[in-house]
């Protein structure tokens, strides 16, 4: 949360100020009226959930320029960020009146936060709310959440990089991933590219798999073997990247020049899935996200979807990043266990705990 404050000789010129620096969305924290000198005016501090218009935004099309290394303290920095965040909205929730809500929309705020949805999230959609007792809540969190289904128009990109931190089923989603392209287009011409060959079971499914489905596979451990497989991948209409896990104090971007995956970036236009699962906790999902930041398109594949007991991640990850929900996986099987993203899909999931496989099998 930004926090400013903003002096004016009325209330009036100080609320015009906010709405012309800031918009509908600042939050006023504090109102005072003061004098001095035989001058008297209007102090007024507000607060914004947002992030500063020269910070990139994880997802962006544009890579950023410049060192991508975090400077010293970074991660202590954001840790105490958080606190301060956390004690800001301590003190506003309060402040809160939901009896000013329509019933459903009251009840439907108290379960997201049972959900374990972030305060600032609860105060963004209040604020939306408040005053439309018409509004559905799923009005505001679809714009907080963004949506932009695996395969067809919304990721026309040649090579998707698949990422993940360990244990989070990266190898299986690419297994899925594949299988759900060719559920859309029997005809899609799919590589699965293995840029983690040194994984021996991870490795022999992917290779099992593509055999059995008439898919290329390929192997690459460095820029020499990237450099020599360009020319074949112009056959494929597709190309699924398995990749491995960045090492301790290791990016997403230093992972792409160690495996030689950046010198295929530059000549075929690439795209990031980064898999998580809504078991993580809320630092560790902080940590990822800024551990696989690296300037390309990004979406969000959310797996391990049966095992969770609750799925305020779907709205929390999407609502800080900025990334779209691309697919969603359950189960433990390789087929029709992955379904292309929907808005109704994810707020089943969150409001009736239905796995997309229990809305298809209806």
């Amino acid at each position: 949360m930004q926090v400013r404050t903003f002096k004016g000789p009325s209330a009036k010129t100080v609320l015009d100020m906010i709405k012309a620096e800031i918009g509908p969305e600042a939050v006023i924290l504090s109102s005072r009226d003061c004098s001095g000198d035989g001058v008297t005016w209007c102090e007024m501090t507000v607060g914004v959930e947002r992030e500063a218009a020269a910070a990139p935004r994880m997802g962006r099309d544009e890579p950023a320029a410049g060192d991508q290394t975090p400077p010293a303290g970074w991660d202590e920095w954001h840790r105490e960020w958080d606190e301060i965040k956390g004690h800001i909205m301590a003190l506003m929730k309060p402040a809160l009146r939901l009896d000013e809500l329509a019933p459903r929309q009251r009840v439907a705020l108290e379960y997201l936060e049972r959900e374990g949805v972030e305060d600032n999230v609860i105060l963004a959609l209040y604020r939306r709310l408040r005053g439309a007792p018409s509004l559905s809540v799923l009005e505001p969190l679809s714009a907080v959440v963004p949506v932009k289904g695996w395969g067809g128009a919304d990721w026309p990109q040649k090579m998707q990089i698949v990422c993940g931190p360990s244990g989070v089923g990266k190898t299986s989603a690419v297994v899925r991933m594949a299988l759900a392209l060719r559920r859309q287009n029997a005809g899609v011409r799919i590589c699965v590219l293995n840029a983690d060959s040194q994984r021996g079971s991870g490795r022999m499914v992917l290779r099992h798999y593509a055999e059995l489905c008439g898919m290329g596979y390929h192997e690459i451990s460095g820029p020499a073997d990237a450099a020599a497989l360009l020319g074949e991948l112009d056959g494929y209409d597709k190309i699924l990247v398995d990749t491995p896990v960045p090492g301790r104090g290791a990016t997403l971007r230093s992972l792409l020049e160690e495996t030689g995956l950046d010198v295929l970036e530059q000549q075929v236009p690439a795209a990031v899935q980064l898999v998580m699962s809504p078991l993580y906790g809320d630092a560790q999902i902080s940590f990822f996200l800024r551990q696989y930041e690296c300037g390309l398109p990004c979406g969000l594949v959310w797996t391990k979807l049966d095992e969770a007991c609750n799925f305020g991640a779907l709205i929390n990850v999407p609502a800080a990043s900025g990334l779209p929900v691309t697919a969603l996986s359950f189960g433990s099987g390789l087929k029709n266990s992955l379904a292309s993203a929907r808005g109704t899909m994810i707020w089943r999931l969150v409001f009736k705990k239905q796995l997309p496989g229990d809305v298809a099998a209806r």
